[in-house]
């Protein structure tokens, strides 16, 4: 019988096992923000569109990507 190789992914999406968000991990820092300002940023554009947070910040990623030609 050959043996299968089992392989596990995990993402941490609640918080509970990393001490910050993965943006916080080098795309902020790539784009020349510091956390505290893109955050506000997407609470801003959350609060003025009426929209979820999570649906905000992922915009504001491909937004501040594209701007800092980022892929």
């Amino acid at each position: 019988m050959v043996k299968k190789t089992t392989i596990a992914l995990i993402y941490d999406f609640d918080g509970t096992l990393s001490p910050g968000n993965m943006q916080e991990f080098g795309f902020i820092q790539a784009i020349g923000k510091d956390s505290r300002t893109f955050w506000e940023q997407n609470k801003k554009l959350s609060e003025e569109n009426d929209a979820s947070g999570i649906l905000c910040y992922m915009y504001l990623m491909l937004q501040k990507a594209q701007a800092e030609n980022i892929s």
